[in-house]
């Protein structure tokens, strides 16, 4: 798995994408992501941890936000969705 790579319009949605290269894994409740080109590590809690798996090219921030709802992450709102985005993106 990787991290986001780039927000792309996709008809009137965005969607995101993640990068290659990035060492994934799950420690107790959080998802460690460490970027070996940065030498960067980056904890995701559980909601962090499910966008972070959506970012995957086909899923809308709509359907992440009904995701996030549907593991029982939510209520969930498109705000929470763009920050966990926003997050990642700047986490490399």
């Amino acid at each position: 798995m990787s991290k986001v790579r780039s927000m792309t319009e996709e008809g009137s949605s965005m969607v995101a994408i993640r990068r290659e290269g990035l060492v994934v894994e799950a420690v107790h409740d959080e998802v460690l992501v460490f970027n070996p080109g940065r030498s960067e590590a980056t904890a995701l809690n559980q909601s962090a941890a499910r966008v972070f798996e959506l970012c995957d090219g086909t899923n809308s921030v709509e359907s992440m936000k009904d995701a996030l709802e549907g593991a029982g992450l939510g209520p969930s709102s498109d705000d929470a969705v763009w920050l966990a985005l926003s997050e990642l993106s700047d986490a490399g």
